[in-house]
């Protein structure tokens, strides 16, 4: 979920300033974000209920293949001034990425449990934030040194499919064995009468 991480930030930072770039209005631009980020709201109750009726990495790798496709779609459509194909990229990208967060909080719990998330997330949260967070400033400096951002923004469609391909082959760790009080059986009981 870092590497996947990388593309929602860079999606909210840097997505109005490539939309500028590519000779959209400044109007126009936010209205793609904000249909962005409203299919990122409106998905919640479909990857809920993925959660339910697909295995957790499975939904994940569908909302990270999604959102790389829909980046690759908005760089592709932008670049070519189609603006209705571009309108539905927008929506793709926003259903991808809009399932993500809950279907991380799915597979932390139901790949750790209750007794190690608070270890495992301590641990790998600071690195996934950290990510997060500096992948903007990566993506404009590399604008400041390319000129443009196609290049980096197919890129961090490659990192959304990176994760679709990682979190497809992750499996959930064995749960342990447990064996229900009536059928534990004493292998030496007591004489009868005595104790």
């Amino acid at each position: 979920f870092g590497v996947g991480g990388v593309g929602i930030q860079v999606s909210l930072v840097q997505m109005l300033p490539f939309l500028q770039d590519e000779s959209f209005s400044d109007s126009t631009g936010a209205l793609l974000v904000a249909v962005m980020s409203a299919s990122a709201l409106v998905c919640k109750p479909f990857w809920g209920w993925t959660t339910d009726h697909w295995a957790p990495n499975r939904g994940a790798s569908v909302a990270f293949l999604m959102a790389g496709a829909g980046m690759a779609a908005v760089v592709f459509f932008a670049s070519n001034g189609w603006l209705i194909p571009l309108l539905l990229a927008f929506v793709l990208l926003g259903w991808g990425f809009g399932g993500q967060i809950p279907l991380q909080e799915t597979i932390w719990g139901s790949y750790f449990g209750r007794r190690y998330i608070g270890e495992v997330r301590s641990v790998a949260m600071p690195l996934a934030l950290f990510i997060g967070a500096g992948s903007p400033v990566l993506v404009g400096y590399y604008k400041d040194v390319v000129g443009n951002y196609i290049g980096i923004f197919f890129g961090v469609a490659g990192c959304w499919l990176l994760a679709a391909f990682i979190v497809t082959f992750v499996t959930p760790p064995p749960r342990p064995v447990r064996v229900p009080p009536e059928t534990t059986t004493v292998t030496n009981p007591p004489a009868p009468g005595r104790l």
